[in-house]
């Protein structure tokens, strides 16, 4: 995967075309976001509930990064992941991808953004630094969960 200049890949509504490059992403974050399956993200893809940031190039139809997040009947939005790839964390396209589902919630008229965050991840810093508010703390199944909220204003 190559970085072009600094320039970042813009961040679109994902398309069935996008499907296995957003599952080879997951999967390399299994440790952190759980595992994926196809259908789960084929069913985000039919639901508009998944953006890319998608390379261009002719030679890959990687992706250089993912949002996934399912639209609460009430006024949530709920981030379930945001990855990056490797060659682009650190270059501001994970706000890129957050900025992307701040325009989406209020494209759907929703006032706040919800995820949970295992306790132990350095993502934590990322929504802190974000502007994302750290909710609550939750027992989770396995391990201890962060819950952050970001309003819409």
């Amino acid at each position: 995967m190559q970085l072009l200049d600094n320039i970042l890949p813009t961040v679109v509504p994902a398309e069935m075309a996008h499907l296995l490059a957003a599952k080879r992403l997951a999967d390399q974050y299994k440790q952190e976001l759980g595992f994926i399956n196809r259908a789960i993200l084929q069913k985000a893809i039919e639901t508009q509930s998944l953006l890319v940031a998608p390379l261009q190039s002719e030679q890959t139809s990687d992706l250089a990064g993912l949002v996934h997040f399912y639209v609460r009947r009430d006024q949530i939005i709920t981030l379930y992941s945001i990855a990056i790839a490797s060659a682009y964390r650190g270059r501001g396209l994970g706000r890129q991808l957050f900025n992307a589902l701040i325009n989406e919630a209020r494209a759907r008229q929703k006032s706040e953004i919800r995820l949970k965050c295992p306790a132990e991840l350095p993502a934590n810093a990322f929504y802190e630094h974000l502007g994302l508010h750290l909710a609550a703390c939750e027992t989770g199944k396995q391990r201890p969960l962060n819950v952050w909220t970001y309003t819409l204003v």
